[in-house]
């Protein structure tokens, strides 16, 4: 009896351990999840998917960039800092010439808007030909964190704890994994239940049918948005209820995305890329190519995802010739800006670490 009733003692107290622990797991998938959601608290960091989204082409099967020769010498630099391989894609400018057939009779596109459209669906067309399952397609402007590999790294940690956005709605936040034949690892990170994954918005603009899409945030411990940077992007970050003025310094939301502009960075997948190659490069350019997905995004026609603040940005010098889809002509300097360079990145900005680096003197990259 007195074994018996020492045994019977040590499953109470093994018992008591067991409820007190799940008692604390659930407080902590409460916290964790900030909406009511139940999420389990797992360490993800160490999951192939987390690791792959850290290596050299972030998890995606290629990294496109699409560049005039003129700025090839800069991304070579930041890319090889940032430990990361590029494909190097020829950009079309508004001086080249595009077949006629190919241009709609109606267009109100410039030329040299027309040389950007045509540049993105030729990143589109050889990501298919490629054979791989996604892509980043960059332009040459862009500028990241020195650590973009952490971020996006974290960024999958995030995705896997909580789920596709685009998923929420019916109640399911299991993130389909995938697989990308296109890595190393032949993982995909971040799902493929999607079209489009926006990292390089420049702004956002509000949910055309109203309402809040579905999203959830995380603190971004890799490389955390500069407060300016969460200024720009303050009305997303509050729909999801993050205040940057209040506690919520470093936060970033994923979420469905409504009205991106601007394409200096974004991935897309298969099935994404040939809904681009089919609307927007076979039916011919209506709008600037920027305006046309942003189009398409706001009213569904894609499935989107973003992460605000991005974590690319445009690098400009301020001047006219920062931008490709203004004609040679107006491309003058801005008088009001002496041409120092930077992005909103701010520190740890990958192009400011180049010069800082290897620069001499004041030159920027």
């Amino acid at each position: 009896m007195p074994r018996l009733a020492g045994l019977l003692c040590i499953v109470a107290a093994l018992h008591v351990i067991w409820l007190y622990r799940r008692s604390v797991m659930d407080w902590q998938r409460g916290r964790e999840s900030g909406d009511g959601r139940l999420v389990e608290v797992k360490d993800f960091s160490k999951t192939k998917e987390a690791m792959a989204a850290g290596n050299k082409t972030l998890g995606f099967g290629r990294i496109l960039v699409i560049s005039r020769t003129d700025r090839q010498d800069a991304l070579t630099l930041v890319s090889d800092l940032s430990g990361l391989n590029i494909t190097l894609l020829h950009g079309v400018t508004g001086e080249e010439t595009i077949h006629s057939p190919a241009i709609p009779k109606d267009t109100r596109l410039r030329p040299a808007e027309l040389g950007c459209w045509r540049s993105h669906v030729n990143a589109w067309k050889h990501m298919l030909e490629s054979g791989v399952e996604t892509a980043l397609i960059l332009e040459d402007d862009a500028d990241w964190h020195i650590n973009i590999k952490g971020q996006m790294s974290l960024l999958s940690q995030n995705m896997m704890r909580y789920g596709n956005p685009l998923l929420m709605d019916n109640g399911d936040t299991k993130i389909v994994k995938g697989k990308d034949a296109g890595n190393d690892e032949g993982l995909a990170p971040y799902s493929l239940d999607w079209d489009m994954f926006w990292v390089g918005q420049c702004v956002q603009s509000n949910d055309p049918e109203g309402g809040n899409r579905p999203g959830f945030s995380y603190n971004d411990t890799a490389g955390a948005p500069n407060p300016d940077q969460q200024g720009d992007f303050k009305e997303e970050l509050l729909l999801h209820g993050v205040d940057y003025e209040n506690g919520g310094k470093g936060m970033r939301v994923v979420a469905e995305a409504s009205g991106p502009a601007c394409t200096t960075g974004y991935a897309i997948t298969r099935n994404g890329a040939r809904r681009l190659l089919y609307n927007i490069g076979y039916l011919g350019p209506m709008d600037p190519v920027d305006l046309q997905l942003l189009q398409l995004c706001a009213h569904r026609h894609l499935r989107t995802i973003w992460v605000t603040p991005p974590l690319i940005s445009s690098w400009s010098l301020g001047w006219g010739f920062d931008s490709d889809t203004k004609n040679s002509t107006e491309r003058q300097p801005d008088p009001s800006n002496p041409g120092n360079g930077g992005s909103s990145i701010g520190e740890g900005s990958a192009r400011m670490e180049v010069a800082r680096l290897w620069g001499v003197g004041d030159n920027e990259v």
